[in-house]
């Protein structure tokens, strides 16, 4: 099991985008993917746990492109 760690976004991101994004990746329901997602806006340092690893690695590739800060540890 593969961790995403989120740290930090820039202006311009697009939080309907980083919902979806968690939601197909990590598997959350939307009120858990809505509320990470509010939880890293606020300032908050938010880790999500992933079954697959090449799943965790595509989430944090397509969270980069929406502007957001994220790594994976295994």
């Amino acid at each position: 099991m593969a961790k995403l760690i989120i740290t930090d976004w820039r202006l311009g991101l697009n939080t309907i985008a980083m919902i979806k994004a968690i939601r197909r990746y990590a598997g959350l329901n939307l009120a858990d993917a809505k509320s990470r997602t509010e939880s890293v806006v606020t300032g908050e340092i938010v880790t999500l746990a992933i079954p697959v690893t090449q799943d965790a690695t595509a989430l944090c590739d397509e969270l980069a492109t929406l502007g957001v800060t994220a790594s994976v540890e295994e």
